[in-house]
């Protein structure tokens, strides 16, 4: 009973906000001892949102979904409800800027104006609009550690599917949701993580700091080769042809803010 009645409390949210995903409240615990609740999206943002936040801005999604057409070899027709992809970490940060700002909310996402340090983008964790989640909180409504069955995980997560000319993600909710009410966290197509990406990036690392490492470290070849540097942020998760064991064992990634050209989606959440 108590499930039914959380369910009817997330879909009149849901009518609130100027996207068409909904949000599922979610109780995040922070070194096994503090508990902060969440709003998160039970869902990866759909390319009908990320329509709908072109035309907010005045684009009107013509060439967005032209170079959807241009990455698929199958020339299929677009589904509205398959995840947003060819976006780029900073697509992603302006999407939720955005929805913040339609929502009467806080921006979570700063420029730094002054660039003191390597940090391009200033992240306000404590303001209460939307943002992308940290590699921890995604670790942590991924279900991770990861102590069940393998087929429990193929159950929850768009993995391990053999279709050899599908060059698409799926529509969300392909699968059954997990215990927290989100679908695909782990599968379909991987996940932008707020976190900066570092060459000693580990799990381990995560618990010396609460929201990731809070500082870019260039990459040595990168400060050589280019003029103008780029951060490098995380994205966590894999995608559908993958096996749980390959995504077991390669969680979260590399991803410059710039590259607009991967197989990469979001989800976003925002305190409650």
């Amino acid at each position: 009973m108590k499930k039914i009645f959380l369910f009817i409390i997330f879909s009149v949210y849901s009518s609130f906000l100027f996207c068409e995903t909904e949000l599922v409240s979610v109780r995040i615990s922070e070194n096994n001892s503090e508990i902060e609740e969440y709003l998160v999206s039970a869902t990866k943002i759909t390319i009908r949102d990320w329509l709908d936040y072109l035309k907010s801005i005045g684009e009107d999604g013509t060439k967005f979904l032209a170079g959807l057409t241009r990455s698929m070899e199958n020339k299929e027709d677009i589904n509205y409800d398959w995840s947003v992809w060819n976006i780029s970490w900073k697509d992603a940060i302006s999407y939720c800027n955005w929805l913040s700002e339609k929502d009467g909310l806080e921006k979570c996402y700063e420029y730094d104006l002054n660039q003191s340090s390597n940090n391009m983008y200033v992240i306000r964790s404590e303001r209460n609009g939307y943002r992308l989640p940290y590699v921890s909180e995604w670790l942590y409504l991924a279900e991770y550690p990861f102590t069940k069955t393998e087929r429990y995980y193929e159950e929850i997560n768009s993995i391990n599917i053999n279709e050899p000319n599908k060059d698409t993600p799926f529509e969300v909710k392909n699968t059954k949701m997990n215990k927290y009410g989100l679908y695909d966290l782990l599968g379909n197509i991987p996940e932008y993580c707020n976190d900066y990406y570092r060459e000693d990036f580990s799990l381990d690392l995560l618990k010396k700091f609460k929201y990731g490492p809070d500082t870019y470290t260039p990459d040595p070849d990168e400060v050589y080769f280019h003029t103008k540097l780029h951060e490098v942020r995380c994205y966590a998760g894999g995608y559908w042809w993958y096996s749980f064991s390959k995504i077991s064992r390669n969680l979260i990634n590399a991803i410059n803010i710039e590259n607009s050209k991967d197989f990469i989606g979001f989800r976003i959440m925002k305190k409650k």
